[in-house]
Order: C-alpha cells, then sequence, then structure tokens
C-alpha cells in the first residue's frame, strides 16, 4: 500500500482540526483555507492542463472553479442535510466533512491527469523568498502594509499620512509596470493583485465595524445565515438573503477558519476581488502587448467605483469576479470547452448577485443580435469567412442557462423577482415614452450626452412633496410636527466637509485659483476623457473588424464591445434603472469589457499626437489613478477626501459610526426588547441596520425626515446628526445632505437617553 502523499495529509489534518473546532490562532485559518481554496486550486489548476490555456489562465479558472464550489458545495449541504435531520448544516463540522470528501476526490483526479503528485514546499518557499527582492512584489507588498496601518490610524484619530503614502507607493508599482519593456507574467499580476488589494484595504478597513452603504444590509444577511449556521431564504424576504455571495460564502468560511465576519467582509472579501484586475490584464493579454495589457487593468482600477464603493458592494465583488472569469473563458483557446465554462462562471454570477446578471443579460442578448448583424454583413460584403468561430460568450445555449436560473432563482427559489420585474416594467415604459417623470441618477452627470437632471435642492423638494402627500393618508393626530413650517418643508441643502488647504492650495487662493474647484475640474476631465478614449477604442475595434484589419478579434469580440455599450446606454438613458442599478457601478461592469477598448483608443489618439505610443499608454493609466484617487489633489487641499485617506467627506459623515452610536443602539434595542409591544425605532439607515442586527424583530424605520415622525416613536439622534444638525436622504438615486431642523425633535419629545455625543428621544 502506497503512502499517502502530503497534499493528503495536509487536507486530513486540516479537516480534522476544522471537524473538531479547535480554537488556535493563525493556525486554524491558515490551515482551513488550504483545505477550502488551496488544495482544491492547486490540483484544479493541473486538472485543467489539457485546456491548452497559459498557466497563469489556468490559475484562475481554478481559482474561480473553487469559490463556486465554495457557493454550491455550501448550498448542496445546506438543502440537503436538513432532510436527514441535520438542522445545522453549515457549522464548521459539516463543512470539514464535505471539503475533505471534495479535495480527495480532487487528488485522486489529479493523479489521472499528471503523473507526478508530490508537493515541493521547499521550492515553493524559494520562490516567495525570492519574490519579495523583485520591485513590483516589493513595492506592492509595501503598499498593502502602509494601507493596513494608515486605516488604524485613521479609525484612531490620527491623521492620513500613511494612506496617502500607500497611495503614492500604489501609483509607484503600477508605474514599474508600465515603464518595463519586458516583465513576467507572475510580476505583472502580483504587481496589479497588490496595489488593487491595497486601494481597497484602504477603504474596506476603515471603522472597527462594519462602515459602509450596502454592505450594511449584506452584512445583516450573513449574520442571519452564519448564527443560525444554515441559509434560509425565508428568513428575512429579502433580495440580499438571496445573493450567497453574502450569505453562504462568507458563512462557509468563518464557520471554517473561525474568523469573525468582520474579518472575512473587511479582508477576505477583499482578497479576492482583487484578482480581478489582474483577470482583466490577462484577457487584454490575449489582443494586446504587454504593457497595454497592464494599462487596460489600471484603468479598471483608477475608476472611482472600484475603490470607493465596491469594498461595500460585496456581493457585487463576487458577480464581478464571475463575469471577469466568463470573459476570461469565452476567449480562451480550446474552442470546445469555452461554452462549458462560460456557463459554470454564469451560475455564479446569478447566484452572487441580482442586478449584475440582469446587466450582463443585457449586454450578451445585444451581443448576440450584433454577432448576427456582423455575420449577415460579412455574407452581403463576400468577406464571409468558410467557417465561423464557434461562439462562447455569446452561445444562445449559455444566454438562455442565464437566463433560466435567473428566473429560477429569482422566482421559485428564493421568491425574490418582483422587485426585478417592476424595474424592467418601468424601463421598458420609459424606452416607449410612457414612463413616470420621476427624474434618474444625478450620476448621469458624468456622461457626455445625458444632462444631470434637477439640482440638488429641486430633488430635495420632490422628495418633500411627496412626505406631504403621505402624510395626508395619515390621522393628523398621529404626526409629530403637525404643521409643518418653513424649516421643514424647505430646508437648506448643505454641503460635506472638506479637506482643509494645503500651504500651496492658499498659494493658488491667494491669485484668485481656488484649489478645490481646480481638483473637481481635473476629476470631470479625467471622467470626459475615460468616455472619449472607449468611443476612439470601439470605433477603432468596430472599423478594424469590419476592414479586416483586426487580426486575431473574431466577430463574438466584437459584438461583446458593442453588446456591452449597448446594456451600459440603457442603464443610463433609462431612469429607473439609472437609480436602481446605478450609473457608476455599471459603467465599473462596463470596464471589464472597455478598459482594453479604451487604452486601444488612446494608442489610435497616440498615433495622431507628437508622442510615442508606449509614452502615451504609460501616462493615461497614471493620470486617470492619480487624479481619480485623489492623489493628484492632495497637495492642494479644499476638495471632498475619500474616506480612505481622512476623517472627513461624504462617507465618512453618512457612514462612519462612532462609538457613543454603537453603545445606544446596544441600549436601545435592550430597552425595547424588553417591552410587550416594540416602539418604532426611528434613525438613519445605517443605524437602522445595525439594530435589526442586534435585534432582528426590532421594529425599525429610517423615515427620519421631520414630516414622517410620529408620536410614540424612538427617534436616534447619531453623534454627527446632534454634533452638525445634518442629515441626508436617499432618493432618486442621490445622497442629498440638508440642515436637520433638530429643534424639532427636542421641543416635541422627551429625552430618554443621553451620552457624550449621542441621544435618543420619545
Amino acid at each position: 500500500m502506497s503512502r499517502p502523499d502530503a497534499a493528503t495529509v495536509l487536507v486530513i489534518v486540516a479537516a480534522a482540526m476544522v471537524g473538531l473546532d479547535v480554537d488556535l490562532p493563525v493556525l486554524r485559518p491558515v490551515l482551513a483555507l488550504a483545505l477550502l481554496v488551496g488544495v482544491p486550486v492547486w490540483t484544479l489548476f493541473q486538472v485543467l492542463t489539457p485546456l491548452g490555456d497559459r498557466a497563469a489562465a489556468r490559475l484562475m479558472y481554478a481559482t474561480g472553479l473553487t469559490v463556486l464550489g465554495l457557493v454550491l458545495g455550501g448550498l448542496a449541504l445546506n438543502a440537503a442535510l436538513p432532510a436527514i435531520g441535520v438542522d445545522r448544516p453549515l457549522r464548521p463540522a459539516v463543512v470539514a466533512g464535505g471539503a475533505l470528501l471534495a479535495d480527495l476526490a480532487l487528488l485522486r483526479c489529479r493523479r489521472g491527469v499528471v503523473e507526478d503528485v508530490s508537493v515541493r514546499p521547499a521550492r515553493l518557499l524559494r520562490r516567495l523568498l525570492a519574490a519579495r527582492w523583485r520591485l513590483p512584489w516589493a513595492l506592492g507588498t509595501a503598499a498593502v502594509l502602509l494601507a493596513v496601518a494608515g486605516a488604524v490610524r485613521l479609525n484612531n484619530g490620527a491623521g492620513g499620512g500613511f494612506s496617502l503614502a500607500a497611495l503614492v507607493l500604489v501609483v509607484a508599482t503600477v508605474l514599474v509596470l508600465l515603464g518595463r519593456r519586458r516583465t513576467s507574467v507572475g510580476d505583472d499580476l502580483a504587481g496589479l493583485g497588490l496595489a488593487a488589494l491595497a486601494l481597497l484595504l484602504a477603504t474596506s478597513l476603515r471603522g472597527w465595524t462594519i462602515t459602509g452603504h450596502d454592505i450594511q444590509s449584506e452584512f445583516l444577511a450573513f449574520r442571519l445565515t452564519d448564527e443560525a449556521q444554515r441559509w434560509d431564504p425565508g428568513h428575512w424576504e429579502n433580495a440580499y438573503n438571496a445573493c450567497l455571495s453574502i450569505t453562504i460564502l462568507p458563512s462557509v468560511l468563518a464557520q471554517a477558519t473561525g474568523l469573525s465576519g468582520l474579518v472575512v467582509f473587511k479582508v477576505l472579501m477583499q482578497v479576492g476581488f482583487a484578482l480581478v484586475p489582474p483577470l482583466t490584464y490577462l484577457l487584454a493579454r490575449r489582443f494586446l502587448d504587454r504593457r497595454a495589457a497592464v494599462a487596460s487593468a489600471v484603468v479598471l482600477m483608477a475608476f472611482p467605483t472600484f475603490y470607493t464603493d465596491m469594498p461595500y458592494l460585496v456581493r457585487q465583488e463576487v458577480a464581478f469576479f464571475f463575469v471577469a472569469l466568463m470573459l476570461l473563458a469565452g476567449t480562451a483557446p480550446d474552442a470546445r470547452r469555452r461554452p462549458v465554462l462560460v456557463g459554470a462562471f454564469g451560475i455564479g454570477v446569478v447566484v452572487s448577485h441580482y442586478s449584475t446578471t440582469y446587466v450582463l443579460l443585457i449586454s450578451l442578448l445585444a451581443a448576440l443580435v450584433a454577432v448576427a448583424a456582423l455575420r449577415r454583413w460579412r455574407r452581403r460584403s463576400g468577406t464571409s469567412e468558410v467557417r465561423p468561430a464557434r461562439l462562447a460568450l455569446v452561445h444562445p445555449g449559455v444566454i438562455v442557462l442565464l437566463a433560466v436560473s435567473s428566473w429560477a432563482w429569482a422566482g421559485p427559489v428564493t421568491g425574490t423577482g418582483g422587485h426585478a420585474i417592476d424595474v424592467t416594467r418601468d424601463a421598458i415604459a420609459a424606452i416607449l415614452g410612457d414612463g413616470d417623470d420621476a427624474p434618474g441618477s444625478s450620476d448621469r452627470r458624468h456622461g457626455l450626452w445625458w444632462s444631470a437632471g434637477p439640482e440638488p435642492d429641486e430633488r430635495l423638494g420632490m422628495f418633500v412633496d411627496e412626505t406631504l402627500e403621505l402624510r395626508r393618508t395619515v390621522d393628523p393626530e398621529v404626526l409629530l410636527v403637525r404643521r409643518p413650517g418653513p424649516a421643514v418643508v424647505d430646508p437648506e441643502v448643505v454641503g460635506v466637509s472638506e479637506a482643509g488647504t494645503t500651504a500651496l492650495g492658499a498659494a493658488l487662493d491667494d491669485v484668485g485659483v481656488d484649489p478645490g474647484t481646480v481638483s473637481n475640474a481635473f476629476r470631470a476631465a479625467s471622467a470626459v476623457l475615460i468616455q472619449v478614449l472607449i468611443l476612439v477604442g470601439g470605433a477603432v475595434v468596430v472599423g478594424a473588424f469590419l476592414r479586416r484589419r483586426a487580426r486575431g478579434i473574431s466577430d463574438e469580440v466584437v459584438a461583446v464591445v458593442v453588446g456591452t455599450c449597448a446594456a451600459l446606454g440603457v442603464v443610463v438613458i433609462v431612469p429607473s434603472l439609472s437609480v436602481d442599478y446605478g450609473v457608476l457601478r455599471a459603467f465599473q461592469q462596463a470596464l471589464l469589457v472597455l478598459s482594453p477598448v479604451a487604452v486601444v483608443g488612446a494608442m489610435a489618439l497616440a498615433r495622431r499626437l507628437p508622442v510615442p505610443e508606449r509614452t502615451v499608454v504609460t501616462l493615461v493609466p497614471l493620470l486617470l489613478l492619480a487624479t481619480l484617487s485623489g492623489l493628484a489633489a492632495a497637495p492642494l487641499g479644499g476638495h471632498q477626501p475619500r474616506l480612505a485617506l481622512a476623517n472627513a467627506g461624504l462617507y465618512y459623515e453618512r457612514y462612519h459610526a462612532a462609538d457613543a452610536d454603537a453603545d445606544a443602539v446596544r441600549w436601545l434595542t435592550a430597552t425595547a426588547g424588553r417591552s410587550d409591544q416594540r416602539p418604532r425605532i426611528v434613525a438613519n439607515r445605517n443605524l437602522g441596520v445595525r439594530i435589526l442586527s442586534t435585534d432582528p424583530d426590532a421594529n425599525v424605520d429610517d423615515r427620519l425626515f421631520p414630516t414622517l415622525l410620529a408620536r410614540g416613536d424612538h427617534v436616534l439622534v447619531d453623534s454627527r446628526l446632534a454634533a452638525t444638525e445634518r442629515s441626508s436622504v436617499f432618493y432618486t438615486g442621490d445622497l442629498i445632505t440638508y440642515r436637520y431642523p433638530l429643534s424639532v425633535v427636542e421641543t416635541r419629545l422627551d429625552l430618554v437617553y443621553s451620552s457624550s455625543s449621542t441621544r435618543i428621544y420619545r
């Protein structure tokens, strides 16, 4: 009998430690991640050798299939085991057993593919030690460490110097990659991945608790699953609970590793999303040279949504990861297996995030129409291929699979498809000219042709009018404010705090140039530049294809570019979609396809300028990253800073919760829980979700606007509202900050709780 190899011993030891729930710091998480991720990725990487793709692409496929296996494997355990009496199918022992069986099966499959099954830890260790002396690895690692230290310092009330230094090192890492004529694929992937991770961690690690917008509700969905050690779609009838990317996936990771949900969401999920720029690099590398492929990945992560909002949209991070894998697999050299991989990763998108799935389907359907049009044009022009390239991304079977699985998941399985039907109905009505007059998101102001719509004060007025209309349906005796005055019905729209002006900024201000205006102008110019580059690049790609000059680019690839632009246009034009999905999030998704197109546009413009093409390809992504990330504005000040760089700005004021607020939430839930009749608790949305996380049965409402307050409510005045008398409403996709008439609450309600900065009235 042959001895078990090192990999087999490793998974058995790891499974035993996880199954017995042994609490050993560091060792337990490391072994658990080896069991769940490390060994499956390593074995799948070698099992996928017959694909014929480059090693880096196979490694990404293996990683994607492993993550998909965690999601679907957890779902299978969750669905099957309760039928045989296992009421907690996601507890550590069950997860360890399932992972052990899966790993042993993969190791057995691997033996049938490759002869050498031994692990060479010494050689792997030597490679890792040598890697630290490579400049992209060293700069990227230093950027990550400084980003972590900077977030910790800011959380403790210190300055943002470390975070700014991390951003400088991110730009330096990118500069090294773009400046070198030749480098290894491993250096490119490591440099891009580490730079992306530094950007993400600088945001995700802000705050000692969950900080951000959507991530508050995402974390609630996770806690409901993790604490029950079972996912129940009926426990919380909300679309968030239908996303396995924030329920089963993080629960499996938390249960197996013993790490807290905070660490899983703030660190592990960000590590996974940091692989998306390297995936974009590998996709672009199929069609462009090395420097242009690096530039494509930099354009993707230079877009502000990548590092400002995506760390707070974990479900979309996972979905984008699978979309990027679909694109890479759909352009793989092995045409026979492409639809299988594309379909598998497409299922990952479906169970991860509903809106990303719908936009993806719109893109693929538009691309399918474009393929038909291109092939018809070729036949008419006499340039049709003898054997058209095999379809993968826009394969009818793949599209049907995604459409049917999306319908089944949102409908019969989770029952969360109602909102999608309403949005689709509104979108069709808007396209036909029968939609309502609701304004679209003001994020459209970044577009070249679309207006931003009403100004913030007009939008706030529309919101107030709706609240006044709602008041007519309520007994006046219930209302806290019987006769609202001007301070209530016409509140002042206010801005948010800005970074202090530096000496250089003050010098500019002395000569009549406002530093904040300069920063905003550069950011606006960068937004326009990205769109111009995409338009020029798209025209170049389509034109070259039609003139038969696009080598290696199939009609399917051109059609996907056209379909992505069409889907983005639909989201931007239709007001309901621009509000419900978000223009900037849609643009970030589109950049998974269009960032290489933007680089092609830059190369095309360079040919008309007295500047070498390589200089343009290097400088444009660097300028975009430096400008949009806030690095270029830092020497001037006077701008609205990012949460990752300062304790100021819109996101800090809106989403960063003080310790006093957390204490008030705990007191309020404990007090309300002792009452037979649970009173309505009114707080801003983020604190409301925190209350639900503490007490899922709490009667929470985020209608804090004075015209909506009722007698008997517990009104939680958080530290920010108490200190600044400013609050915000989220209306038509916009966050509008206004002057809150706090005296209305103070004079009409009794103070029942008070701390250094937080108060509760009733």
